[in-house]
């Protein structure tokens, strides 16, 4: 009886230590996104007055806020 308590230990062990092996990126690109500062990006995009440009793809972008204690940082564009 202790012997099959033993392999279930070790088979529930093998099991659960599986999950922390393969492929963990879950389709995602490798690599890191590249970091972007959110007020230049905003600014850019308001002064782009095209209107039937595409879409701007945000997946691929870490937005920084460098801006977060800065009230002025918008003051310009209005």
């Amino acid at each position: 009886m202790k012997a099959i308590w033993s392999i279930t230990g070790v088979a529930l062990m093998a099991l659960a230590l599986t999950g922390c092996f393969g492929n963990s990126n879950s389709g995602r690109s490798s690599g890191l996104a590249p970091k972007v500062d959110f007020t230049t990006f905003v600014k850019a995009e308001i002064n782009n007055p095209v209107v039937d440009r595409d879409p701007v793809s945000l997946n691929n972008k870490e937005f920084v806020f460098n801006d977060r204690n800065n009230p002025q940082a918008y003051a310009d564009l209005f």
